[in-house]
Order: C-alpha cells, then structure tokens, then sequence
C-alpha cells in the first residue's frame, strides 16, 4: 500500500464546476490520453462523460437501470461505476441492482443492459483479477461478490457488527504479491447506526480474500 507522507509535493487543485450534475459519485476513467472520465450522478440517474481539458461535461448514458424508483427509501441511483473489457458495470443502490452495458470507445452505449444481479444493494465496487466483482454493501455492513461464473455471495461483515459498518468503498492492492488483500472503506455506520445506535469513526479495513472460493 502507499505511503502518502508529509514530504509529498501533490498539489490539489479545483478542476472545474459540474453544474450540470445534481449528485456526482463514483468516477471512472475513460481515456487518458483524451483527459476523459465518466462520472455518475445519482440524482438524475445517468452517467455523465467530463473532459478535464475544457470542463465540458455532458450525459452519455440515460437508460431505467440507473434510476432512481418512485418514492425510494434512499435517493442514491447508480452509483459506483467501472470499465471493464469494453463495458461499463455500475450498481443501482436504490433499485438494488448490478448492471453492465457495452460502450464505445466515446462513452456512448453500444448494446443492451444486462443484469447481473438484483435485490444486490451495492455502494461503490471493484474486480479482482479473475473477474469477481467485490461490492461494498453500505447499510448491510457486509461485503458481497458477484461471482464471474455467476451467483452472488456474502464474504464479510454483519449486520450486527461494526467490522465493516458502512462500507462505502474498496480497491484492491496493487503491490506485486499483495494482490488479494482487499482494502474497504468505512463510514462507520453513520448512515445507519448498527443495532440503533453503534457508530464509529470512518477506518480502512483490510480484508485476506486468498481463500475465497471461486
């Protein structure tokens, strides 16, 4: 993992104002050499591409699965989004699905959705190496897969817990050897407290997913 320390010259600076974007959440990058990203917005249930060089940014995929329902319990639509071999995958936390739809090399669509699972409620995600998608579960406090093979299971956390309360996010090392340590993201619980009322500060949690089961 990598050591951000005090002698890190990183600069931060604002880029540009998404006045078109109601809810910006999980990002993805398009082409590097085109400075391009797709951003989800989980208000308006689409995704958006955004051109770090002009700071135009424009909705290239509008389509049902990434919507919000009528009277949902949590407005949050799509939500974390990743490219992989040539599709777009995103989770639907107020739907409760896992989605996928082909893209173009514009970010445009270029197929039919296809989905992956439902009843899923999924925050943001990522893949391990053999295709499995790792999902964050934010209120379940627990960590799913869908498997590449198809099927979908609970790897971690409870409920009833505060090991993972929250998880909102999670990538995997990228460290030669360190590949299967999972690192996941926390809130703590502050959305939903566990049992009522457990909260904890936000923690970065790592998870060993060398014995998991294809």
């Amino acid at each position: 993992m990598t050591n951000f320390d005090k002698s890190s010259k990183a600069a931060v600076k604002k880029v540009m104002n998404l006045t078109e974007m109601g809810l910006p959440n999980g990002m993805e990058l398009l082409s590097k050499p085109n400075r391009t990203i797709l951003a989800a917005d989980s208000q308006k249930g689409a995704v958006f591409k955004i051109d770090i060089g002009t700071g135009k940014h424009e909705i290239v995929i509008d389509i049902d699965e990434m919507k919000n329902p009528e009277n949902p319990i949590v407005p949050i639509a799509v939500n974390g989004i990743k490219i992989r071999e040539g599709y777009l995958y995103w989770t639907n936390s107020s739907k409760a699905l896992f989605c996928r739809i082909k893209i173009n090399e514009d970010g445009t669509a270029a197929g039919d959705v296809e989905i992956l699972g439902e009843g899923l409620v999924g925050d943001d995600f990522c893949f391990d190496q053999k295709g499995n998608a790792w999902l964050t579960q934010n209120p379940l406090n627990t960590v799913g897969v869908v498997k590449a093979q198809g099927g979908i299971v609970t790897v971690a956390g409870k409920l009833d817990q505060l090991t993972l309360a929250g998880g909102t996010a999670c990538q995997f090392d990228r460290k030669s050897g360190n590949e299967h340590i999972l690192y996941v993201v926390t809130t703590g619980g502050l959305g939903g407290p566990v049992n009522g009322t457990d909260v904890e500060g936000g923690k970065v949690t790592a998870l060993d997913t060398s014995k998991f089961k294809y």
